[in-house]
């Protein structure tokens, strides 16, 4: 068997048959080449990056259970990035349409999470920063 699949549907196919993948994690895997949507993560690079990797619901399934497992709600994400993301809602002014906003603009959907995303890891790395200067003894200048 060949082991380098150029078409997006062998890959996905050898997934689900060697792998046992779910049809639609097979799919969401190669649709962003292993990669997180939000931060670019290559979860395919280590075995602890592998086991972070998650599918993450663009649009939350507690505000759009109808949409829970609406392929086009679906995306990669990491476990830090789908923890900060959590219950955040990128249509929150406009949840009418989400089925079609997300058929026609999911990449810019994406893009929102992303740049919310790119606030709170700021606010957690400001955080880290500061615990570990407690916990470690260095002064505030260090």
């Amino acid at each position: 068997m060949n082991s380098f699949k150029t078409e997006p549907d062998e890959r996905v196919g050898e997934l689900i048959e060697e792998l046992d993948f779910h049809p639609l994690t097979a799919k969401i895997y190669v649709k962003y080449n292993g990669k997180c949507a939000y931060c670019g993560l290559d979860l395919l690079e280590t075995t602890v990056k592998y086991h972070s990797g998650t599918i993450d619901r663009i649009l939350p399934k507690s505000k759009y259970p109808e949409l829970e497992w609406e392929e086009s709600n679906l995306t990669l994400s990491c476990f830090s990035c789908s923890d900060l993301k959590g219950e955040y809602d990128v249509l929150e002014s406009n949840p009418e349409n989400a089925l079609e906003l997300l058929a026609n603009h999911q990449e810019n959907l994406i893009y929102k999470i992303k740049n919310e995303l790119s606030k709170r890891m700021q606010t957690v790395e400001n955080e880290r920063i500061r615990v570990k200067r407690i916990i470690r003894g260095y002064n505030k200048a260090g």
